[in-house]
């Protein structure tokens, strides 16, 4: 199987951390442990895509009128493994569908690049990104076509991953409640 990231990528990103104040040994590790996956901008900002992290608590919000409803959904996240996928793949899913078709209209897509490193992917009103205190890059058809490639192959690994965690535990790790939003 081919290394999920090219080590020449990853000694340059680190390097970049380096020259930010956050360089040896431990922050090596720290850095290496986080990050699933590494993308070279056009402009040559290293965009981190961190390693997804399995959610296994969810709450629902009830206005007193809604409470079966709201108990039944909490019920169904403790027993439904769809749901579970569903729930975990969404910001994922989000953003590889506004990579895919772009941004609302009146919306537009950027990273903030900070020492030649970025890690967020930004959605926002024209005026969002002018509000932005430092330096920025609007993404055009190339570097969205280099993250929506990355972020799938990070969709691919975290859905074999919970797969792997679902045939381990199945759905007795999930805590799912409700609570009163009114009070």
């Amino acid at each position: 199987m081919a290394k999920r990231i090219d080590e020449n990528l990853m000694r340059k990103y680190l390097d970049r951390n380096a020259e930010r104040g956050l360089g040896g040994d431990r922050w090596e590790k720290y850095f290496r442990d986080k990050t699933e996956q590494l993308v070279e901008l056009t402009d040559g900002t290293i965009f981190e895509i961190e390693k997804p992290t399995i959610e296994t608590r969810f709450c629902f919000g009830e206005s007193e009128y809604d409470i079966d409803e709201k108990r039944a959904e909490a019920a169904e996240a403790r027993t439904n493994q769809t749901l579970f996928k569903i729930r975990n793949l969404r910001g994922i899913d989000e953003k590889i569908k506004t990579l895919k078709e772009g941004p609302e209209p009146g919306f537009r897509v950027w990273v903030n690049t900070y020492g030649g490193i970025s890690s967020h992917l930004n959605i926002g009103r024209d005026w969002q990104i002018e509000a932005v205190n430092g330096p920025t890059l609007e993404l055009d058809e190339e570097n969205r076509n280099r993250l929506l490639d990355a972020y799938e192959k990070v969709r691919v690994r975290f859905s074999k991953r919970l797969d792997a965690y679902l045939r381990r535990y199945g759905l007795s790790k999930v805590h799912a409640w409700t609570y009163w939003i009114d009070a």
